[in-house]
């Protein structure tokens, strides 16, 4: 996440809290990386689910090869 400029106050404590789940939430706007809400509105979570996941995965892969 701060490799992806999305979690400006770049704190690795290895707690997941407010912090870090609005990080993720950037993350999945960057990414478009959304699920449906109510009425059609785009919801980011900021919650790693499987789709979140494997675009980290992506990332990280693309980053070491």
């Amino acid at each position: 996440l701060i490799g992806e400029n999305v979690y400006p106050e770049a704190i690795v404590s290895g707690y997941f809290g407010s912090l870090t789940r609005s990080a993720v939430r950037r993350f999945q706007q960057k990414y478009d990386l959304s699920v449906p809400g109510d009425f059609g509105i785009k919801t980011y979570t900021g919650i790693v689910d499987i789709p979140t996941k494997n675009k980290i995965n992506e990332i990280l892969l693309a980053n070491t090869g």
